[in-house]
């Protein structure tokens, strides 16, 4: 068990109670500023600490806290690996709802999230290969929604990043844009040299009539 604590300045502060369940605490109370200041004077504290089956991160995306989203990812005890409920990884998350517009529907919440998607893609903390519960990458994702073509190209540029993953359904992230008629994303896969043209795909091609050969594939 963490240290009690008292600070001034963070917002309404319960004596004795760990610092970690105080920061979720200040998060569902709304005071973003009180969560920033209580993780900048606990050295120690754990951001990634799970109470009621909730992980800060995942919180403050929810509440749309992008100064809180910024700390927490910057924080030495940030673990990148963290997924929300549903088996999501911290970007499969912030791409699912951004691209399905479920709750990206107003312009400021559009603008916190991609101000979010692009921390997460700059930072060196991220393995831009894992995969979710259905084991789809980010780039599987996003080549689902049109929405999201501006986060594949940015992820095709990084070397380290599978074109060829496959899914729990068998979809590569060309089979996805090919079925999601995402004819961008297909043109940006088109160009990368160690693409991966399967039977599958010619024949996803076929159903939505997309002739893959002025793609050069």
């Amino acid at each position: 068990m963490k240290k009690g604590f008292s600070l001034k300045g963070i917002g309404k502060v319960e004596k004795n109670v760990d610092a970690c369940i105080q920061l979720h605490k200040l998060i569902d109370s709304g005071d973003e500023q009180g969560a920033i200041n209580l993780i900048n004077s606990e050295r120690g504290i754990d951001v990634s600490y799970e109470y009621n089956q909730r992980v800060p991160i995942f919180s403050a995306i929810n509440s749309n806290m992008y100064d809180l989203f910024e700390v927490i990812v910057n924080h030495p005890t940030f673990d990148s690996a963290v997924e929300d409920g549903f088996g999501e990884t911290l970007l499969g998350s912030l791409l699912y709802m951004y691209g399905s517009e479920e709750i990206c529907k107003l312009p400021q919440e559009k603008e916190v999230f991609e101000k979010m998607i692009k921390m997460t893609l700059e930072s060196a903390k991220f393995d831009f290969n894992a995969k979710d519960l259905t084991e789809d990458t980010a780039l599987i994702v996003c080549c689902t929604w049109k929405r999201l073509n501006w986060v594949a190209k940015e992820l095709l540029l990084k070397k380290d990043v599978d074109i060829n993953a496959i899914n729990d359904i068998d979809c590569s992230a060309l089979t996805q844009a090919i079925r999601c008629e995402n004819i961008e994303a297909i043109r940006m896969l088109s160009k990368m040299r160690d693409l991966v043209v399967r039977d599958i795909d010619r024949e996803a091609a076929k159903e939505v009539d997309i002739d893959l050969s002025e793609y050069g594939l």
